[in-house]
């Protein structure tokens, strides 16, 4: 979808979609509905990506109970080839990890462009991004030093100041962040109105 043909979705447009088929569109606004109903979407998906992983092992670990010590965070990448069915599941983890980081960058940046702040606000979620795909790609990260626990901190920290941000209101009207196309069905939808109202007072005065 190109810039020109994007428009922003109305209310009655949006659902758990939208943020993805807009993946590439950086420019516009997104409004609370969009961006929460993409949040709710991933956060769906990896729990269920991590509830498939956990039974998985559950079902393993009871008919091997042996099998528990050689998977701990310190040892776990140097046995992951006695688990091969894992090593798919690990896969598509991580690629959906790395697969939703261009709609969820691009409807971060909207909806920042929504309540009328740079787009740039958006990188506070980079720390995290990073932090989540370490963690799947390194399962021992969170046993690594200080270093790590005091980056996931402020990752976590950076995280919860955009959320914040995330839940105001739209800003009213337009703003400098309104596509043209918006602002012409704006002024489309302002002169029907205008015109509804010279109407209904032509009626009245017959």
């Amino acid at each position: 979808m190109t810039e020109e043909e994007y428009t922003t979705p109305a209310a009655d447009e949006i659902n758990m979609l939208t943020a993805l088929k807009n993946f590439k569109q950086f420019s516009g606004r997104s409004t609370r509905k969009e961006f929460w109903l993409f949040v709710l979407f991933t956060a769906l998906v990896s729990i269920g990506l991590t509830l498939l992983n956990f039974l998985f092992m559950y079902l393993l670990f009871q008919s091997e109970p042996t099998l528990v010590d050689k998977f701990n965070h310190e040892n776990f990448l140097e046995n992951l080839s006695e688990l091969p069915l894992l090593i798919p599941l690990t896969v598509l983890a991580i690629l959906w990890r790395l697969g939703i980081l261009c709609p969820a960058a691009a409807v971060a940046i909207r909806r920042m462009h929504d309540i009328g702040k740079s787009g740039k606000f958006a990188f506070l979620l980079a720390p995290y991004a990073l932090l989540m795909l370490s963690c799947g790609m390194l399962p021992t990260a969170w046993n690594c030093n200080l270093y790590f626990q005091i980056f996931a901190g402020v990752a976590l920290a950076a995280a919860v100041a955009f959320l914040v941000l995330a839940c105001l209101k739209s800003q009213p009207g337009k703003n400098q962040y309104d596509l043209p196309e918006d602002d012409a069905e704006d002024d489309a939808e302002d002169d029907a109105e205008d015109d509804a109202e010279d109407d209904a007072e032509d009626d009245a005065e017959d």
